[in-house]
């Protein structure tokens, strides 16, 4: 599945007032099961914020999935 991602993450985490996940596709939202690839940490069912540094002030992740899930 290809729809700018990547670029888009890439452009966006440049601002410091942004701050991208550790990992781009967390998966932490994905609903369908068929297309859960959630890290271990989301899996434990560990908070979201566990994904960005500490106080962000303005998170980011890009999972192209979240446009498809149910």
């Amino acid at each position: 599945m290809k729809c700018g991602t990547t670029t888009f993450f890439s452009l966006l985490s440049s601002y410091s007032k942004i701050s991208p996940a550790l990992i781009k596709q967390t998966h932490y939202f994905t609903k369908d099961q068929d297309l859960k690839k959630m890290s271990v940490a989301a899996k434990r069912n560990v908070s979201y914020k566990c994904f960005f540094k500490k106080n962000p002030e303005i998170t980011l992740e890009a999972t192209p999935e979240y446009m498809y899930s149910k």
